[in-house]
């Protein structure tokens, strides 16, 4: 057997292991855990930039979207000024209006006309022709009259009974602005 002066030295011995494995044992305890704050922080930052990253692309079809939708309206409205008639087609207008109200069997004795441009308070894009005309007839083609004047987008705006018992029919037109 061992005797008692190598049992103590084995003793000494046999402690000093131990308390180096506890160190080391809370030594990697304490770098696992500081390794998990570490990774959790970092979860943390991608989470952000993931966020931010959806955030952007969420953004960007958004952006997408509303020039797609730009380019839309802009191409709606080009073919619109287009279909308008020009301000050097006002004659083929007042011409236009004074056969439709012949064949709804009225008769114009007069028009005058002028254009609405842009107005300081208003700011209208397109002008207007303003005409003022004045027809006898019955009520009943006078109603026909106006009915026709849809499919030329000629809009009634005033009807008054004059003292001579005429009509007086305002209306309008949009004009395309001339270059």
């Amino acid at each position: 057997m061992i005797n008692v002066t190598e049992q103590k030295e084995l003793r000494e011995k046999s402690v000093l292991p131990l308390i180096l494995g506890c160190l080391i044992f809370m030594f990697s305890f304490y770098l696992f855990t500081n390794e998990k704050a570490e990774i959790a922080e970092s979860e943390k930052s991608i989470d952000s930039v993931l966020k931010k990253f959806r955030k952007t692309v969420s953004q960007k079809i958004e952006y997408d979207r509303l020039v797609e939708s730009c380019l839309m309206l802009d191409s709606k409205m080009k073919e619109f000024e287009n279909s308008l008639p020009a301000e050097s087609s006002i004659p083929q207008i007042i011409t236009s209006v004074a056969s439709l109200s012949s064949e709804a069997g009225l008769t114009l004795s007069s028009v005058n006309y002028s254009i609405k441009r842009e107005e300081e308070a208003r700011k209208e894009f397109f002008p207007w022709l303003k005409m003022e005309t004045d027809l006898s007839g019955e009520y009943h083609l006078l109603r026909k009259f106006i009915k026709s004047l849809d499919s030329y987008n000629v809009f009634p705006v005033e009807i008054t009974l004059t003292s001579e018992k005429k009509y007086r029919v305002k209306l309008l037109k949009m004009l395309r602005p001339e270059a």
